[in-house]
């Protein structure tokens, strides 16, 4: 089970993430029950499905795209998901730090913000700063190194080779 950082905390990962696999189409794939993440085409292939289940179960719904593919439409259903998730490819580069804002403001976004993907550890205090809610965490970066320095940041000190502003 995947780990989470929200507001300075690890906690685990309560979302199934739906990618399709080879020769998967939005709209054969198999919709796992509960609380899933799924890909912006899914959501727009399946939508009335989607909403289906969450009136009818209870389970809360969240969309993933790519930090380059930002959908211009997501306007008109942003309303619909309790998460929106975010996959972070060149991080390094400064891939998605911007993504909060426009989503906030553009779009009146006020669910969770989720960046996920092969994030480095240094990254996981400038992200949160950018305003990601929450952060996956690589199994490989372990939470007694990670929490402690987030913790410092949000104190204004400096962490993760981050200078405070």
């Amino acid at each position: 089970m995947s780990r989470l950082i929200r507001n300075g905390q690890a906690v685990p990962e309560e979302w199934k993430l739906l990618r399709l696999a080879p020769g998967e189409s939005p709209q054969n794939v198999r919709l796992p029950a509960g609380q899933v993440l799924v890909p912006w085409a899914v959501w727009r292939a399946r939508r009335r499905e989607l909403v289906h289940g969450e009136y009818e179960h209870g389970w809360a719904l969240g969309v993933w795209f790519p930090a380059d593919d930002i959908p211009q439409s997501m306007e008109h259903d942003i309303d619909n998901f309790s998460v929106i998730a975010i996959e972070l490819v060149r991080v390094e580069t400064g891939d998605g730090h911007s993504i909060p804002a426009l989503l906030r403001n553009r779009y009146n976004c006020t669910g969770e913000l989720r960046a996920f993907g092969d994030i480095p550890q240094d990254r996981y205090a400038t992200l949160q700063h950018a305003g990601f809610d929450v952060i996956q965490r690589l199994a490989s970066h372990a939470e007694q190194t990670v929490l402690p320095r987030l913790h410092n940041f949000n104190r204004g000190g400096t962490a993760l080779g981050q200078v405070a502003a």
